[in-house]
Parts: structure tokens; sequence; C-alpha cells
């Protein structure tokens, strides 16, 4: 359903105040990207209202990809179908020139083994090139890798739709023929997946939704993981032996930190590494879009017998920043600094672990004694950033690199539903819930928007509200105007309220709409201290081409040179 012009200018405001306000990146990116993103948010909320809605999604898309930020997304719920070819091309190299092989299909004509060559008549790796520029990511490698990965499938509400109906390819077979097969978009319905975790863990992901979601979608349709070695407690994980020149080496995948208990999660981790071989362990956190930061980095301490000093994390110090933790109870140890940052110009807070403090990421310890080197490539991403930064940062080991750098995604990532939820207007007591809960507006109730200058009576009309992700919330209707009143425990002691221009700096988003954005930067410790993750990525100790027996046989070659550099 198309938003009506009051809707687009309202989404365009709500945008443009995220950028000026709390995107933690915004400088840099605009200093190492040389493109301004506020300006042209500002000219597109002046010319919202009389914009084709279309035309509006997709310009506003293409700004916020001019950040060149894979955790800063915009996505919109259309009507238009997303499309798909029944088919997964993965990059490798062959005599040192880059292909693109079939590695799964769906289509009698397209055979697993086949090169891609030419997509309507153009060379795939022009074609790659072209569709990575309209995928935010912060480096090269990363945003070829994402552009490889969606090639094929072209969800409606985070791309343009196909300029084609048909798909030519010119393929090399197998056997080294060659053919020309005409692939029709198929179509189908797309819903967004939400990360379906208690409340407070929302402010602590780093993840790649939409990768995530592609992930685990293709190990349904094409059965792309090792179901045998795959856990049934969290099948995110894989634990296994391999074998190079007689001995018996680990193999350790994890495909997402995609959890919601990270204490339970480490301790099952822990539980399968110390089974494994003591020759070696190989961790491999390819194609990895991260998840809870807190669950990937419990992980550093099982490898290494030096106490693990986590990441930083700084927010913003801005008035909207300034806002959000006087009315929450989650972020008390950088309030201080946020605020004194804003009196003295300072672009951000201090910094401080994700959750907990620094003993909590040492209390199971160490648990595999032998040689471990870690394995990543350009779509490790955001926890999988950090876990590989921390590893590198604790010198654990040595890291290979299947292309030229990670995603280099160092940020917590939020909702815009969850920033909104802690901007309320202002607080009322908690003892207020029994009469909310009655439906009625009582004394304490009403005294407490009396103090605010606000006025409701014992008239005023009260009901629950289904379905908040945030806790419970209740309506209050009066004269004509709404209020929304939400119990958030994990958030604050208080009730809050929420009504139209409650607050500067965000308003609510019409249906359909979602905003993602690097809400806390990610600050490298130990040999790496006061290093920004983001961008920058890391330097691997090895950098390593995939070959075709890696996309086509289960990793064969790259398992193997892991495997030699073992002592």
């Amino acid at each position: 359903m198309a938003l009506d012009p009051l809707e687009r200018e309202a989404v365009a405001s709500n945008v443009l105040s995220v950028v000026r306000e709390t995107f933690v990146h915004r400088r840099m990116k605009t200093a190492l990207h040389g493109i301004d993103v506020v300006p042209l948010l500002d000219s597109l909320r002046r010319r919202a209202a009389q914009l084709p809605d279309d035309k509006f999604h997709a310009e506003l898309r293409r700004i916020i990809n001019g950040l060149r930020d894979r955790h800063t997304r915009y996505s919109y719920v259309s009507s238009a179908p997303s499309s798909r070819l029944p088919f997964l091309v993965e990059r490798a190299f062959v005599s040192g020139a880059p292909a693109y092989f079939v590695t799964k299909s769906n289509h009698s004509n397209i055979k697993p083994g086949s090169i891609v060559e030419r997509w309507n008549g153009a060379p795939v790796e022009l074609v790659v090139r072209e569709f990575s520029e309209d995928i935010g990511a912060s480096n090269d490698a990363a945003r070829r890798a994402l552009a490889v990965r969606f090639l094929t499938d072209r969800r409606s509400d985070r791309f343009d739709p196909p300029d084609e109906q048909i798909v030519t390819l010119d393929l090399q077979l197998p056997d080294g023929t060659t053919s020309v097969v005409a692939v029709p978009w198929d179509s189908y319905s797309f819903m967004p997946a939400a990360l379906s975790l208690p409340a407070a863990l929302l402010t602590g992901q780093g993840v790649d939704i939409d990768l995530l979601h592609s992930n685990r979608q293709l190990f349904v349709t094409f059965s792309k993981t090792f179901k045998k070695s795959l856990s049934t407690t969290y099948p995110n994980v894989e634990a296994r032996s391999v074998q190079h020149d007689g001995k018996d080496y680990g193999y350790l995948r994890i495909f997402d930190f995609g959890v919601d208990d990270a204490d339970d999660f480490a301790g099952f981790v822990a539980s399968k590494v110390k089974s494994l071989p003591k020759d070696g362990l190989i961790i491999d956190l390819r194609g990895n879009p991260g998840g809870y930061i807190k669950a990937g980095e419990l992980l550093l301490q099982l490898f290494t017998s030096q106490r693990i000093s986590p990441a930083g994390f700084r927010f913003r110090a801005s008035d909207a920043i300034g806002h959000m933790l006087a009315t929450s109870d989650l972020f008390d140890a950088w309030q201080t600094t946020v605020l004194q940052g804003a009196r003295l110009a300072e672009e951000h807070s201090g910094t401080f672990p994700i959750e907990d403090d620094e003993t909590t990421f040492n209390k199971i310890g160490q648990v595999y004694f032998g040689s471990t080197l870690l394995v990543v490539d350009a779509l490790t991403f955001s926890t999988a950033d950090i876990f590989t930064a921390g590893f590198l940062d604790h010198q654990i080991g040595p890291v290979i690199c299947t292309d030229e750098n990670i995603s280099a995604g160092g940020a917590n990532n939020w909702q815009f539903s969850l920033l909104r939820a802690l901007l309320p207007g202002f607080l009322i007591p908690a003892t207020a819930e029994p009469e909310l809960t009655a439906g009625t507006a009582g004394p304490i109730t009403i005294s407490a928007f009396a103090s605010v200058g606000k006025t409701i009576t014992a008239s005023a009309t009260i009901a629950p509200v289904p379905n908040w992700p945030y806790g419970d919330l209740w309506e209050i209707v009066e004269n004509g105007l709404i209020y929304r009143i939400g119990k958030t425990p994990e958030f604050r002691e208080e009730l809050a309220v929420f009504y139209p221009g409650d607050n500067r700096f965000a308003g609510d988003l019409p249906a359909g709409v979602g905003l993602g954005f690097s809400i806390r930067q990610a600050i490298r410790r130990r040999d790496a201290q006061g290093l920004v993750l983001e961008d920058e990525g890391i330097t691997a100790d090895h950098y390593y081409r995939m070959s075709a027996k890696d996309v086509l046989s289960a990793n064969e070659d790259l398992i193997t040179f892991a495997c030699g550099l073992f002592p």
C-alpha cells in the first residue's frame, strides 16, 4: 500500500533526524566516502509530498546506500513481489582469474559446477560490479560479496525490481562445453523477519538482518549445510573432525550468532570444542552475519589463556542520545560522558563494553589448548567482525581471509522502533499501572499528566494495545488527543508516555516502513587499543583465493591450506 504525502514526509524527517542525531559514524563516513547525506535527505524531505511513491522509496534507499554502512538500512514492504532465480552463484578462482560457479540449482538445465560467463550478454564480473553499487557496505570486497549473494534474489523491500523479466546466461558446463539458457525471474512474496528476541537483547545486536535471513533461507532451499554434523540444540553451529596428512584436526563453523542466551550458547560451544581433536582447531566464520554481540565475545576466552578485554562501544554525544539515556535505566555507564560530550562539542561518548564488565567475558576460561586459527571472508559481519578483531588483538592465532577484507561492520545496530520506544515524551509512576489495567484514569495518572502540563480526566477512554514488542501498552483517548503509555520493565521502572510531537528527535513511522542504523561504534582493545573497526577491518595473516573444489566440494582446498599452517 502506497504512503500518502504526509507519511512520506514523516519517513524522510525521521531518517534525517536519525542520521543527524544518532547515527554513530556520520562524520567518519562523510570523510571516507565523500558524501554528506544530510542535505540530500533534507532535499528529499522537502520534495517527498510531490514524489510518486515508488520514486520516493528508491531515492531514499539510494541515499542511505551512500552512507556505505551495511547496518543502516531502509526497507519498505511494497505491493510489488520479490524476484528470485532458481540457482545460487559463488565466486572462486580458476588460473588466477575470478569465476562465478553455479553451486546449487533447482533448474534442470543449469547444473552445479557450471560457470556463468555472461549475464544478458554482459560479462558477469561487470554485472556484479554494477549491482554492488546498489548495496551499502563499508568496503569494495563486502559490496562485491553481497552483490554475488543477492544476484539471484532481489527482495522488493530492499532492491529495485530487475530490469528484465528473463535472464539469458552464457554457461561453461562442467564437461567444458558451452550452453545458453534463458531463465525467467520467479515472483514470491516476502515478509521481513523480525528478530525474535527479548526486548532488552535487541539493544545488543550486531547483525546484517538481510544476510541472516538469506543464509537461513538458503539452508532450507538448497540444504546448504553439513546436516549430519549440525547441532540440534544450536543448528547454527557445526563441530567435526577433518583429516590432513594423517592427523585429525578440529573444525568449528559458526553460521551466525543469532541466539538469545549468550551464556548458554558459550557453554554449549565450550562443550563441543572440548571434544574436538587437540592437534589444531579451525574456526570458520565465513558468511557469518553476526547476531548477539555478547554471544560472540564470550567465545574468545575459550581459545586463550589471556584475559579477554571485550570491545568498547560508544554513542554519539548528541541531544537525542542524552534524552534517551535520561529516560532509560540501561545505559548508566555512558550517561555522564554523553552529557559532557554534548556540552563540550565532542563527537562521541566514553567507551564501555556492550554489556556487563570484563569479568563476564572471562568466567569460563580456556577450554581448547591446541593451536587455533580463524577463517573469515567479506561476508563476515558485525558480531563476527568484532570476534575477528578480538581474535587478532589477543593474539589467539593466525587469521586467513578469503577476500581482501572482512565486511568491517564495527557497530551495534538498532531498529528505529527500539529507538522510538526509548524516546518517550515523559514518564509517570509505575504505581499508575493498576489504574490503566482497570481501564480508568485514576488520581495517580491524572496527577502525573498534570505535573507536565497535560490534562487527563476520569472520563478518558483507556484500552490495551496488543502485540507491542517492548512490553505492555495502553492507549488513552481524551477529547480527540491520543496518548500511549508503555510498561517497559527491561528499559525503566516508570511508565513511558508517547504521543504525537512528544520529542523533537523521533516520531512514528508508517506501517511497513523499516529503518535500521548503527548507534554504538565498536572500538578495539589490547594490541589495537583505540582503533575503529568500521570500514578499516583487519589485516589478515594469510590471504587465500577460493578454488572450484572449495565452492563445489565442501571447502576441500581451503581446509588443506589451513591444516598445513598448524605446527
